[in-house]
């Protein structure tokens, strides 16, 4: 009778239980965690080998690699919450490419969007799936598994290979009129739209393929998910030019063969480039690596975790005693990465300190209720892009199109005070007064919205003065820069309140700025598409279009407010 039994499907050797382990964890914990995690379950594997046991009995004695991992984050558990917190952010910028290919799409610009999309939504996608960590898990602990480019690259190419060459002679074949008589025109763009859809199909599931194997195999065939997106992009593209009367740039069918390949070839560069950094022949840029932790940023996690459990006095408490526990350990000679693998994780110390003081947990549900209005008050900016977009609000239909100045400015007062509670702006102040940051925001995370408002007003100006008619889909141009600026600005405001939690605190002002000038610009464009273009307006009217900037204004006003509450709340603790 054997001593141990593996289950069916688990790893029976070293290499493959680490790979597995390191899987099940990577989403969780950082890098430097999972592979100290890693390095500790190699060193068992050792001891087991000198105690004469083979690889099958250590792996059934830890116990399945889904197993452990569990134990270990039920052991952390604000691991779960700041991993859901990591993936809703990439998710949600993830999100935003595809809004921005979106609105190319509909403005028949897809190919040029793409180009800007495919890089961009890569090195999103590539976060999303913490493709750094995955890599240097692999170098560190190598699976022994082979990636064959066959099904990322070659059949991608062949397929897009095989459809040029189809287009191209169905060109040749119509414009030389040799197409048999009994064939009509209709019948042969039918035909032709069942095989670039049935392309796409074979196209969409070595994407889904190509993605599983990416988190399940190897993160190196990441780059086949580009290069399939790329091939797949050119012959959709090609679909649209048959489906869509492209007004604005009337390209001959061979002439718009030719553009399909621009997306492909953009797709193709940018794989190209991602599987020399997943390869390891090129390292990777530092967006995609964790950076060393330092002795400042350890503090400052810690400062920012403390907060959501106790007030500001206990925090700087807490902190000033591991400050001097730092400062001792320096004077004795112990490294920095020495200390900090020592004092172990900031979010472990609040938990810790949390089993001696269990009253504190009743600090934490105050914030539900701040949660749930910011949740209201984001839910209003989606309400706005709907109503922008379709003409009518996802919740409040056409009643937010007659309101929606007054929505907005109530939403953006609503969401300033629930990020400060939420936040703890008012502690976070006082704790960088007394620890301050390594980084504070520059001028120009406040700047952008203003040079966006600014260029939307000066087009309705000029579109104004121009007069309406004179003007080529003046509307057309307006509802451009109206949709790829909110697009650039939620791109800003996501980053700002990221910078808000890992960086200081006064990136809020920045946070509500652009806030503000999505809801703004978002009220001005649902007025300027109830405009009749058609006719000449009298200039009086245009200058109605400036009321519906009011949400921006006050979003500007709530900023200013807020940095001056943040500023004033440090400064008064300073001085007690």
């Amino acid at each position: 009778m054997k001593r141990f039994q593996l289950r069916q499907g688990e790893p029976a050797d070293e290499a493959a239980y680490l790979d597995r382990l390191g899987k099940c964890l990577v989403g969780w914990l950082p890098e430097s965690q999972v592979l100290e995690v890693l390095s500790d379950y190699r060193e068992q594997f050792q001891v087991g080998r000198e105690r004469g046991r083979t690889d099958a009995e250590i792996t059934a004695a830890m116990g399945a690699p889904g197993d452990v991992a569990r134990g270990l984050l039920a052991e952390e558990p604000s691991a779960k919450t700041a991993g859901l917190r990591q993936t809703g952010l990439w998710a949600a910028a993830l999100a935003l490419c595809c809004g921005f290919l979106w609105i190319n799409l509909s403005a028949y610009a897809f190919q040029y969007g793409a180009v800007l999309f495919l890089p961009l939504a890569s090195s999103v996608l590539f976060l999303l799936l913490r493709g750094g960590a995955r890599v240097e898990l692999e170098r560190r602990f190598p699976n022994g598994r082979t990636v064959s480019p066959a099904l990322g690259y070659y059949v991608p190419f062949g397929l897009v290979l095989v459809f040029e060459a189809a287009e191209e002679i169905l060109h040749l074949l119509s414009r030389i009129g040799r197409l048999p008589e009994q064939v009509g025109p209709y019948f042969v763009g039918e035909v032709n739209m069942i095989f670039i859809l049935a392309l796409e199909a074979v196209l969409v599931v070595l994407l889904a393929v190509s993605l599983w194997r990416s988190t399940a195999v190897s993160i190196r065939c990441f780059p086949g998910v580009i290069h399939i997106f790329g091939a797949g992009s050119a012959a959709f593209f090609v679909y649209l030019y048959h489906m869509t009367p492209f007004l604005e740039d009337p390209w001959s069918p061979q002439e718009a063969l030719v553009m399909a390949l621009l997306p492909y070839g953009v797709g193709l560069a940018t794989a190209l480039a991602f599987q020399r950094w997943v390869d390891g022949k090129k390292p990777l840029p530092r967006i995609f690596r964790d950076g060393a932790v330092s002795w400042r940023d350890w503090h400052h996690r810690l400062g920012v975790s403390l907060l959501g459990w106790f007030d500001a006095e206990q925090a700087i408490e807490v902190l000033e005693d591991y400050q001097e526990q730092y400062e001792l350990g320096r004077e004795q000679g112990r490294s920095e990465e020495e200390l900090l693998s020592a004092l172990g994780r900031p979010e472990a110390v609040v938990r810790d300190l949390l089993a001696e003081d269990r009253r504190a947990r009743l600090r934490r549900r105050r914030t539900r209720g701040w949660a749930v209005l910011a949740a209201a008050a984001g839910w209003v900016l989606l309400e706005l892009m709907a109503t922008f977009e379709f003409g009518d609000g996802m919740l409040f239909g056409q009643y937010l199109r007659w309101h929606t100045k007054e929505i907005g400015c109530i939403a953006l007062a609503a969401g300033t005070a629930a990020l400060l509670a939420l936040l703890h702006g008012r502690e976070r102040a006082v704790l960088e007064r007394r620890f301050p940051p390594e980084k504070r925001p520059g001028i120009w995370v406040l700047l952008l919205p203003v040079v966006c408002v600014a260029v939307l007003s000066g087009l309705v100006w000029y579109c104004a003065a121009q007069s309406w008619t004179g003007l080529n889909r003046p509307g057309y141009y307006l509802g451009l820069c109206i949709e790829d600026s909110t697009i650039l600005l939620s791109v800003l405001m996501l980053w700002a309140l990221v910078r808000c939690r890992a960086g200081s605190i006064r990136y809020l002002p920045a946070v509500i700025h652009a806030a503000g000038c999505i809801a703004g610009m978002l009220c001005a464009g649902i007025f300027l598409k109830g405009m009749d273009f058609d006719a000449v307006p009298d200039m009086r009217r245009v200058q109605w279009y400036l009321p519906w900037l009011l949400p921006y204004i006050v979003g500007a006003a709530l900023a200013a407010g807020a940095g001056l509450v943040l500023r004033l709340a440090g400064r008064s603790r300073k001085g007690a």
